[in-house]
C-alpha cells in the first residue's frame, strides 16, 4: 500500500484511516485502536451488532412508554 487513506473523520469523536503499512487505525478522543483488515471487519460487525441491540432496547422502551 503506497498511501494512507482516510475512511471517515468526525470532529466530535475521531477518525478511521488505513496507514501505508495497511494497518487500520481507529482514533477516538483519548484512545487509539489498531487492526489488520480482518480484525477490523470483525470489530465493525461486533459494533454493528451492539448498535442494533441498543436500538432494539431503545425501541422497546419507547413502545412500553406508549402503552395505555
Amino acid at each position: 500500500m503506497d498511501q494512507s487513506k482516510m475512511f471517515v473523520k468526525n470532529q466530535a469523536i475521531g477518525s478511521i484511516f488505513r496507514c501505508q503499512g495497511g494497518i487500520i487505525h481507529v482514533n477516538l478522543h483519548g484512545m487509539s485502536l489498531h487492526f489488520n483488515e480482518f480484525a477490523f471487519l470483525q470489530f465493525a460487525r461486533m459494533a454493528q451488532e451492539a448498535s442494533s441491540k441498543l436500538m432494539d432496547e431503545g425501541l422497546k422502551i419507547l413502545l412500553e412508554d406508549k402503552k395505555p
